[in-house]
């Protein structure tokens, strides 16, 4: 043990790279607690010096990791990206997984971290998001051959704030269009809906387009696109 510790840096030079050399001491020092049959080694000094060195260097680890949190959180801009803003979450959630154990030998005040950049970073990006895609202009257009109606279909915004777009069909212009999508695409699908099924020839049907973006669970809607038709032949 006393090996062990002795080729860790000094505590003032602790840094998350040591967290799994500390990690190491302190399970070996469990491991030597756990040959104890007596509880001898409560009265030992040496060990129980290692047992606060190891302590000390907990707290250090610990430290660091909460230094490299809040770093991440800091530096987070009213903007950030989304990819920025899971980073920081990822490790303040997994802080506060792991060092709010009331067994750890932390008190609670070295145990909190200020979140409140990141809560107003996840609120301003779901804001941002919703705001996208709300603001989509869709141009839906037709085209019919025997047996098959194509419905294409343009996006003036940010196109990347969509998820996928719900393709809506009727045989009146202004009724008929139920609550569930007629067609969902996703993200990676072209801009575009060829039907082929559940068409009469000699029937004009209507389509109408919208965008779709899926936050914390819910859907957020672009507004409609005018009403392309077609005679099916």
């Amino acid at each position: 043990l006393n090996d062990q510790i002795a080729a860790l840096p000094a505590l003032s030079k602790v840094t998350t790279a040591d967290k799994a050399a500390v990690k190491a001491v302190a399970d070996a020092l469990d491991a030597l607690y756990g040959t104890d049959m007596y509880g001898d080694l409560s009265k030992d000094t040496a060990v129980n010096a290692i047992a606060a060195t190891v302590e000390n260097y907990q707290k250090a680890v610990r430290a660091a990791v909460k230094a490299d949190v809040e770093a991440k959180i800091a530096a987070l801009s009213a903007n950030a990206a989304r990819t920025d803003i899971e980073a920081a979450r990822a490790a303040y959630d997994a802080f506060v997984e792991e060092y709010t154990d009331a067994s750890e030998p932390y008190d609670a005040k070295a145990q909190i971290v200020n979140a409140d950049k990141l809560f107003y970073a996840e609120a301003q990006l779901k804001a941002n998001e919703i705001k996208a895609v709300e603001s989509l202009k869709i141009t839906a257009s037709s085209t019919a051959k025997k047996g098959s109606i194509t419905v294409k279909w343009t996006v003036k915004g940010d196109v990347a704030a969509a998820d996928g777009y719900e393709v809506f069909r009727s045989v009146k212009k202004n009724s008929g269009f139920t609550n569930k999508a007629f067609y969902t695409t996703d993200k990676n699908t072209k801009k575009s809906y060829k039907n082929t099924k559940s068409l009469k020839k000699g029937t004009r049907y209507y389509y109408k387009v919208r965008a779709y973006k899926v936050v914390d669970g819910v859907k957020y809607y672009s507004d409609w696109s005018n009403k392309a038709y077609r005679v099916a032949k």
